[in-house]
């Protein structure tokens, strides 16, 4: 009897483990709705403040990461790449470190990132539901959350450099 218990519930625990692991879709952070993302200010490394609805008019990519990410590490050249060619035509792109200043100023300087480092903080980073990194927000001219992308998957610059084309085009 107490192995039958003991393997329901080993299945009914891999049941809840696929459910949240494979193919969920991905919740909005309580207080969040697609047309009212949570406002927040953060520095950058300059020391300069970033209020993001002080950027409305503008399409805005937050990239949630780390430096001990790799795959952060590997996405990276794709925000820098899509930032140098649409920031003239109203892109903007915040990486919101959730790490160390020290950590982020010599990882942005290392790899000559072009686009504002912020300095996050656990609270917009679970503002945003962020549970994984990356996670990538794009936000739309009028300051609405228009998409979100959690980790790096193959040919994710391509999409998202449609995702902003569309926007920037609204």
């Amino acid at each position: 009897m107490k192995l039958q218990i003991s393997r329901l519930c080993a299945l009914l625990l891999m049941a809840v483990l696929l459910s949240v692991s494979c193919g969920k879709k991905e919740k909005e952070p309580k207080g969040t709705n697609q047309k009212n993302p949570l406002d927040f200010t953060l520095k950058d490394l300059e020391g300069n403040e970033y209020t993001l609805s002080g950027q409305k008019g503008k399409v805005v990519i937050i990239d949630f990461w780390a430096t001990w990410c790799r795959p952060c590490l590997q996405s990276i050249p794709i925000f820098i790449s899509l930032y140098d060619k649409y920031k003239d035509r109203g892109l903007l792109v915040l990486g919101v470190g959730l790490d160390k200043e020290e950590s982020l100023r010599k990882f942005a300087k290392r790899y000559n990132i072009s686009y504002p480092i912020l300095v996050g903080n656990q609270e917009v980073a679970r503002k945003y539901g962020v549970q994984a990194i990356p996670t990538t927000c794009i936000i739309d001219k009028s300051g609405n959350l228009a998409k979100k992308h959690i980790g790096l998957v193959p040919g994710m610059q391509k999409v998202l450099e449609e995702e902003i084309k569309s926007l920037l085009e609204k």
